[in-house]
């Protein structure tokens, strides 16, 4: 007698880590990673914005000084803008002054001439 062949022939799973079932302890644990990786980028992230924040804090702190200096100088330069105008004011006041002085002045001389003149006539 001869043995027939069977065509049945066993099975093995496959060895491809790819094609392995899943189990639920496996499925926890890769749950568990994702949600440490997202704990992570959220700590990662606010210590950044914060890191950031507090940066900016002190360039505005740096701006906020510079804006005063610029404040600063922009009243001295206004006291010193009133200053000139005082002077010039002065002046005005000086040069309205001279002019009433140099009127009277010329008057007077107009009168002196007059009658010089009538002096010189009645010669």
């Amino acid at each position: 007698m001869v043995k027939k062949k069977s065509k049945t022939t066993t099975r093995f799973p496959s060895a491809k880590a790819g094609d392995q079932p899943a189990t639920r302890s496996m499925l926890k644990l890769v749950k568990g990673e994702l949600k440490e990786e997202i704990s992570k980028s959220k700590y990662s992230l606010e210590a950044k914005i914060i890191k950031m924040g507090s940066g900016l804090e002190r360039k505005m702190g740096y701006l906020d000084n510079r804006l005063s200096k610029v404040e600063v100088d922009l009243k001295e330069v206004k006291g010193e803008i009133s200053e000139v105008k005082i002077m010039m004011h002065k002046s005005n006041l000086l040069l309205e002054e001279q002019n009433a002085n140099n009127r009277i002045v010329l008057e007077g001389l107009q009168v002196l001439w007059q009658k010089q003149e009538q002096i010189d006539k009645s010669y």
